[in-house]
């Protein structure tokens, strides 16, 4: 039997656990809980992110100016973790996302999809790194293959090139997959 129940705890964010049986199948989160950082912290971010209209449950990206991969822009997410599924692998994390682009497919994508493990706040251990570019333009969804058994809280990283000021990336759902 199947049921979804809800991740007490995860404030600010969409969250479901899809059950079978006893075994954790897949965590879903939304995008809201995001944060927009830069090469050097939150700090020197040059893009913000925010919730956007229609449906406001979709993660806004946007810049006033062009970013290159050079400028290293990323936005982060949390990923809730559910403690029983902590002896089985994260087999793969999924994105949902949309590019508008004024100037066409290729100058705003996301260029790197990372997951990472803190358990002390003084390290964030790299535990999936996908040098992938996603240029889609409609709405889509990916899948990078993983086989992460988390220690601590999962935060999954993307980061950004928007070639244009106008250009704007959407982040959807984000799923963790045992």
């Amino acid at each position: 039997k199947m049921s979804i129940k809800p991740i007490l705890g995860c404030w600010l964010m969409l969250c479901a656990v899809v059950l079978t049986g006893c075994q954790v199948v897949q965590v879903v989160s939304g995008p809201l809980s995001a944060i927009a950082v830069g090469a050097s912290g939150p700090d020197s971010a040059k893009i913000t992110v925010r919730p956007h209209c229609c449906p406001s449950s979709a993660l806004l990206i946007e810049t006033s100016q062009a970013l290159s991969q050079q400028d290293t822009q990323w936005v982060v997410l949390e990923m809730p973790v559910v403690v029983e599924s902590s002896r089985q692998p994260v087999k793969a994390v999924e994105v949902c996302y949309q590019i508008k682009s004024a100037a066409g497919k290729g100058r705003t994508y996301i260029s790197q999809t990372r997951l990472t493990d803190m358990t002390t706040p003084d390290i964030n251990f790299i535990v999936m790194d996908d040098p992938t570019d996603r240029y889609a333009m409609g709405p889509r969804c990916y899948q990078v293959a993983t086989s992460v058994r988390p220690k601590g809280a999962l935060s999954l990283n993307l980061r950004v090139v928007i070639g244009d000021a106008d250009d704007q990336i959407l982040l959807g759902s984000s799923r963790l997959i045992y």
